[in-house]
């Protein structure tokens, strides 16, 4: 009875917010004001209520979905798994009609629409049942409260259906919500909007790695670590060393890297010093890169996509798609370094932001000479290709400061591990000698870092580091983690999510010299759940044997510490469980049948654009897709079948045909009596039956 009350209480507070700031008196259902209208972003208000009804946390969600295993928490800001879920926001159709609604998923739920109330009560989801209800076009205020089970993990998917459509995860591209309107109202989610930015640069920028935030982070915090200095030491040349030192900021412009001598008395001696330090212990590369070519090199840099995240102009540049500028790297390496780079950036750095590419000494050389040729900067400083005795510097003074000023913290050398790390206590970096300080107040020989943090930025560290919030680092999330990531590794430069497009194509527009427009990638709006995350962690990973689209000029690049974490978590953003059973039983006369149906001559001719095993496709090249021999390691069964009652549905630009026009049967009426629910289920069980010779 209490859990009731508590229910309904909320569920008058949701109405009431949604009234109060929505002002929709004297306008039509579906209608919103101008004011509301335009601060609407995608997604949903996510709000985390404790047993009184407090905010304890709200954040942007894609969707009303969710998953979490033992070991994991709600959000990083929340501490107990008992607390409910508030999702507020609108769900925007361009039609009105009925829709009909399900659920899946574990725990107590109460949902309304346009305020009247679809579901409410508790246990297995999916046996509330369906709900059929009819939405207007325009706006439709959505509002769902979630309370997990008291046993077991938690698990929440929403669904709808409806006469032009199979049953589906309500997508992400529906939902709409008014953070900019919500902030008048509640003053929460601007400290909450403000606190996970806060977090997020805390994080990016390593502070954990100085201060002592707290004992218990989790490995993906604490494992990070930057650049492996005795591999810059072989790859950079000793005049950018020096320049990087004195200002950080000033050779690249998304850097991470803190200025470590603003506030030295001497800092071109100390510059010099440690560059002597880091040269004595070098760990000196042979590369094999051949001579290259610039204009091939060219075409390389832009069908690999790289195009997509440099650009050549100096740091400052103001850059449309805030690209990394590589306006220094060719004074940055020595020659044959930068291919030796370029075949394997993770020798280099582990963790690095910049994607692994599978390119051989040809390839890597006709990039180094394009690259070479391109960036045009020059050093202040003029140096040769010093070694550590022709340095001017102090090996000793070096290796004393290169643990003084806190190197070590981050970097190792080669197997150096320096035993005197920084541990400063947290509320240090906020004080008025502490990185987050203006550096002008700072007094001379102050050893605080200096970050060229704007305003904002400083206030969201600020607000993160006084309410002592390093305890979030203690709590997963792998849903959150993912989406984090994704924005720090730029994937929304090659792909497609939700209502952002992709930049790269109308980058080669502008400043392509290949002549042909990039091979149209997946969307990442529908991977978490389309794609089963023991293959996506491979092909994140950069671990696939096999390319996937052989056809493509661009490949996916690897990212081989992430890989798991991105899979897991992308599948979790969609209330997937990424070790949901997917088991299937072959059955010889499904396969049969499924063989049949598939058949070119006598079927629906998948092997016209898809390969099959050894069977190459004979349809025009841009038709061409992906091998089928992979399709059922890829997909999860659900996806499947959704693509292949209405591809056009999931993605608008596919050349795949439906082939169900009325969503009963097909054309192919010579197996199983057309029926194309049981052609699909054949089909599915002929791709899980044939095997890759990887």
């Amino acid at each position: 009875m209490k859990s009731l009350t508590f229910f309904a209480v909320t569920l008058f507070c949701i109405r009431l917010c949604c009234q109060t700031i929505s002002g929709q008196d004297g306008l039509k259902p579906g209608r919103l004001p101008s004011d509301i209208r335009k601060s609407l972003v995608p997604g949903l208000l996510t709000e985390f209520l404790s047993a009184d009804g407090a905010v304890v946390d709200s954040q942007i969600n894609r969707l009303p979905a969710l998953t979490v295993s033992e070991g994991e928490n709600l959000s990083p800001f929340v501490a107990d798994r008992k607390v409910s879920i508030r999702y507020v926001g609108y769900l925007k159709l361009k039609l009105k009609g009925a829709h009909v609604l399900s659920l899946q998923g574990r725990g107590r739920i109460h949902w309304a629409l346009n305020d009247a109330v679809v579901f409410s009560g508790s246990g297995d989801l999916a046996e509330l049942g369906k709900k059929s209800v009819e939405l207007v076009k325009g706006y439709n205020r959505f509002e769902l409260l979630y309370e997990p089970p008291g046993d077991g993990d938690p698990l929440l998917r929403a669904y709808w259906e409806s006469d032009s459509f199979a049953r589906e995860p309500i997508p992400s591209t529906f939902f709409l919500t008014a953070r900019d309107h919500l902030k008048t109202v509640q003053a929460e989610v601007v400290d909450h909007h403000q606190l996970h930015a806060g977090r997020d640069l805390f994080l990016r920028h390593h502070c954990q790695r100085c201060h002592t935030a707290t004992d218990g982070s989790h490995e993906i915090f604490t494992s990070p670590r930057g650049p492996d200095l005795a591999v810059s030491a072989d790859l950079a040349t000793a005049g950018w060393l020096k320049e990087w030192l004195l200002d950080p900021a000033k050779m690249r412009n998304d850097t991470t890297m803190p200025h470590l001598l603003e506030g030295s008395e001497q800092p071109e001696r100390d510059a010099d010093d440690l560059i002597a330090f880091l040269l004595s212990r070098r760990d000196r590369r042979e590369t094999d890169a051949m001579g290259g070519d610039a204009e091939i090199g060219g075409e390389i840099f832009e069908n690999l996509g790289c195009i997509g995240c440099h650009h050549f102009e100096t740091p400052d540049h103001e850059d449309e798609y805030q690209r990394v500028s590589l306006h220094h790297a060719a004074v940055k390496f020595r020659p044959g370094k930068l291919a030796l780079f370029l075949k394997d950036s993770r020798a280099h750095s582990p963790w690095s932001r910049m994607p692994q590419f599978r390119i051989d000494p040809e390839q890597a050389g006709h990039l180094e000479a394009f690259l070479r040729e391109a960036a045009t900067a020059e050093l202040k400083a003029k140096s040769s290709d010093r070694s550590a005795q022709e340095a001017p510097g102090n090996v000793k003074r070096g290796e004393q400061l290169f643990d003084s000023v806190g190197c070590a913290n981050c970097h190792p050398v080669g197997e150096l591990r320096s035993g005197t790390l920084r541990a400063l206590p947290l509320d240090a970096c906020k004080s008025d000698r502490g990185c987050l300080s203006a550096v002008e107040t700072r007094q001379p020989g102050s050893k605080a870092m200096h970050y060229p943090f704007s305003a904002e930025q400083t206030a969201a560290l600020q607000l993160f580091v006084a309410g002592r919030h390093a305890r979030s680092l203690e709590r997963p999330n792998l849903g959150y983690l993912a989406s984090r990531m994704i924005r720090e590794l730029r994937c929304t430069t090659c792909h497609d999510l939700d209502d952002i497009q992709a930049t790269l194509p109308y980058i080669i527009e502008e400043e392509g010299v290949v002549g042909l427009p990039p091979n149209r990638v997946p969307m990442l709006t529908w991977a978490g759940e389309k794609l089963l995350p023991q293959w996506s962690e491979q092909l994140i990973r950069g671990k696939l044997p096999y390319r996937v689209r052989e056809h493509f000029r661009v490949q996916m690049p690897g990212f081989p510490q992430r890989g798991q974490w991105i899979a897991e978590g992308l599948s979790r953003v969609h209330g997937f469980d990424p070790h949901e059973n997917q088991t299937l039983k072959l059955d010889a006369g499904k396969v049969s049948s499924g063989r049949a149906v598939a058949a070119m001559e006598t079927g629906l001719s998948c092997n016209r654009c898809h390969a099959i095993g050894d069977q190459k496709p004979n349809a025009a090249f841009d038709a061409q897709s992906t091998n089928l021999v992979y399709a059922a390691r890829r997909l999860r069964r659900e996806y499947y079948l959704r693509w292949m009652f209405d591809p056009l549905r999931i993605d608008r630009q596919t050349k795949m045909p439906k082939f169900s026009e009325d969503g009963r049967s097909t054309s192919l009426k010579s197996v199983l009596g057309g029926d194309a629910s049981r052609q699909f289920d054949a089909v599915w069980h002929y791709l899980n039956s044939i095997k890759a010779k990887d």
